[in-house]
């Protein structure tokens, strides 16, 4: 014979129920967690070792998004370069100077980008190796895009800091090489030869100088 079911434990379960329906809306902002995410693309010729899907996107240790998608893939020169799609709520990077005021999304981001915003991948802990993106200006450097997604907005990025200093390394070297070692090497060796010739002339002098006083 079947129980009837108890009406004080079903309320229960249904003012449960709204409570929590009530705490999403209220956690995700009226709606919030359904409006459609901004996604960029970014394009890697490093080694990207330690990005993960769910990596974060940082704005100056500020997060605004995660990585979404990593994938290798050859240009059609035949480069191959690492493509990261990441996603960020609406309206995470925005310009609010006079100019960006009135600018849409992907005008704001050209805006930025010609003032000097890159992606660059740092290191989130050098116990685990993990990676982040990071957002940042680097004015000095040139925008770069590879233009193989026209589905997202590219983001120009440059090298980690330690791919910059090996680069600065390369170019150090190359110069050295280029350099006539051999033959500054003879012309130091002639210096300092002429300059010791010098010293024993001049001592000479003060020698004959000293014996006629």
């Amino acid at each position: 014979m079947s129980r009837e079911a108890n009406p004080k434990i079903v309320g229960a379960f249904v003012l449960g129920a709204l409570a929590l329906i009530v705490v999403v809306f209220v956690i995700f902002g009226s709606g919030r967690l359904f409006q459609p995410l901004d996604t960029y693309v970014m394009f890697y010729r490093g080694n990207v070792k330690g990005l993960k899907v769910g990596s974060s996107v940082l704005v100056r240790g500020v997060e605004i998004g995660t990585v979404s998608s990593i994938r290798p893939l050859f240009s059609p020169g035949g480069e191959l370069l690492i493509e990261v799609i990441a996603r960020t709520r609406p309206n995470t990077i925005e310009d609010m100077s006079e100019v960006g005021a009135n600018l849409s999304l992907l005008e704001t981001i050209d805006h930025l980008k010609e003032r000097g915003l890159r992606a660059q991948l740092n290191s989130l802990s050098l116990v685990t190796g993990m990676l982040y993106v990071k957002l940042d200006f680097f004015p000095e450097t040139p925008s770069q895009l590879v233009g193989l997604n026209q589905d997202h907005i590219e983001i120009p990025t440059i090298p980690t800091s330690g791919e910059l200093l090996e680069e600065r390394l390369l170019i150090t070297l190359e110069k050295l090489e280029k350099m006539p070692i051999l033959e500054i090497t003879e012309n130091l060796n002639a210096t300092i030869t002429s300059f010791r010739e010098s010293l024993s002339e001049v001592k000479r002098i003060a020698d004959v100088v000293s014996d006629i006083d």
